[in-house]
């Protein structure tokens, strides 16, 4: 185990590194080799020692290489179709930045669209072994704008992020009405944190959610160690990305089950709650925690959206 093989963190980070370097269908599937790095952060979270398993996390991806635009990351992969449908516009997903996001996340919510409009979700930039991290926000935006422009083809489309995922989306949105000037139809908010690390109730929040992604993971086994160490660059990046009120329009889904343990400081009150971030969203409430929203309750939450889309996003035409 590379642990008890290097002596120190930086040889440790340095071994890690090596195995990032391995082509994308090198990373052992779930069930095949342990994956060092996950092992170690699974057990520093369980552990309560979440913002230690992050320290750990940020060494390895200090040595990862870095991207500044599109055209630096190299050729964009192809976005995962999940739904079809005759109906305009197009709903384009944006995966969360966290270990265990990608189109899989989107997949029981796309069952509301099947038949009716196309959804296509995106892979966000560095969670593949191979691919390098983002530099900056600037760099993840001109990346998403460009794999969400070729995503539409040229049709109207709608973004939709769930949890952090809606930060990109949002800011997303805001680049390609400021800078592109090709806005979206609307825009979808699934219970998505406006995050400030300042906030010592929203750290606790972080920290529970963290640990909710850790024990569903268990299950999965996704934790690797290209996904986890971008995982701690988008944790660097969310608060710094732009969120300026958008033309477009707004809608925020919101989870009414508090995700928290029983009996935790924020358990009892609605600290928990993530809360719409301007008066001129649309707000719809879900009967469902932050996790079941797009799990058990997808369905729910999926028609509701179809129903938003039909009545209030924009066509183009």
């Amino acid at each position: 185990m590379a642990v008890f093989d290097n002596k120190n963190p930086t040889a440790l980070a340095r071994r890690l590194h090596a195995d990032l370097s391995l082509p994308p269908m090198a990373v052992p599937a779930a069930g095949g080799t342990p994956d060092t790095l996950a092992e170690l952060f699974r057990a520093a979270v369980l552990s309560d020692q979440v913002i230690k398993g992050f320290d750990l996390l940020r060494a390895v991806s200090d040595l990862r290489p870095r991207f500044t635009c599109a055209a630096d990351f190299g050729p964009l992969p192809d976005g995962v179709r999940l739904a079809d449908g005759p109906q305009e516009p197009v709903l384009i997903g944006i995966s969360t930045p966290m270990a265990t996001g990608g189109p899989h996340q989107h997949a029981r919510l796309a069952a509301a669209f099947r038949g009716k409009r196309p959804m296509i979700t995106l892979t966000n930039p560095g969670f593949t072994a191979g691919e390098p991290l983002p530099h900056s926000t600037d760099a993840v935006i001109d990346y998403l704008a460009e794999a969400v422009l070729r995503a539409a083809a040229d049709r109207p489309f709608v973004l939709i992020g769930y949890s952090s995922g809606g930060t990109l989306a949002h800011a997303t949105a805001g680049h390609l009405e400021r800078v592109r000037g090709v806005g979206p139809a609307g825009v979808v908010l699934m219970d998505t944190y406006r995050v400030d690390l300042e906030d010592r109730d929203q750290g606790r929040l972080m920290e529970q959610l963290t640990i909710g992604l850790v024990r569903k993971d268990e299950a999965f086994g996704l934790f690797h160690s290209s996904a986890l160490s971008a995982m701690n660059r988008y944790f660097d990046l969310v608060p710094r990305f732009t969120l300026e009120p958008l033309a477009a329009p707004v809608l925020f889904v919101g989870a009414t089950e508090s995700f928290m343990p029983p009996g935790t400081a924020t358990d009892g009150d609605d600290d928990w709650r993530a809360k719409p971030w301007d008066p001129a969203h649309h707000y719809i409430a879900v009967r469902a925690s932050h996790f079941s929203m797009i799990e058990e309750r997808a369905a729910e939450a999926g028609a509701l959206v179809e129903e938003w889309i039909s009545r209030h996003a924009r066509r183009g035409d």
